[in-house]
């Protein structure tokens, strides 16, 4: 019984490690690119092109709903197509539950976490017309991400064992 119960709550960490990877990794850049179509920089276009169109304050409804959309496109691309959201969590929640410092799980961690979402953007990207900050802001979060995870989640690795879990020496 202590066997499912550590397997059910491996898989609940899991699951909370990519729900904070789409909320960073796609509610965060299309914040940005609200903020930027809001002040007159269209950070998507197929014609006139991505670019800055003169500084005009415009906080619309319409960017607004637009936005959401985009970041709800992302997180479903990033499910459906790719699937390296929910095995990068699964990994992280392992190196999570080791005993290593929180530094070395952030740094294994960049790259597990950053790849994937320099490459969901710059895919989905193509498809949308993207300029290119839209991706590099998402690779940006996405580090930051997996920095500040094991940062927040290092009581993780010092849990105690129960009695009798390890054999004694």
């Amino acid at each position: 019984m202590n066997l499912v119960r550590e397997i059910g709550v491996f898989v609940w960490e899991s699951l909370k490690v990519f729900g904070l990877y789409l909320l960073f990794v796609a509610v965060f850049p299309s914040i940005v690119m609200f903020v930027e179509m809001s002040v007159g920089y269209l950070p998507y276009s197929d014609r006139p092109g991505p670019g800055w169109y003169g500084f005009h304050p415009n906080f619309s409804l319409g960017a607004l709903e637009w936005c959401a959309g985009f970041a709800l496109g992302v997180a479903l691309f990033s499910l459906l197509i790719y699937l390296l959201g929910p095995f990068a969590s699964v990994f992280a929640a392992a190196l999570l539950r080791t005993r290593l410092p929180w530094w070395v799980v952030a740094i294994l961690l960049v790259p597990i976490f950053g790849i994937p979402a320099l490459w969901i953007y710059v895919a989905y990207g193509w498809y949308e017309a993207l300029d290119a900050t839209t991706p590099l802001v998402a690779l940006g979060s996405s580090v930051v991400f997996a920095i500040l995870l094991p940062y927040r989640t290092r009581h993780l690795a010092t849990r105690k064992p129960q009695p009798g879990y390890m054999p004694k020496q």
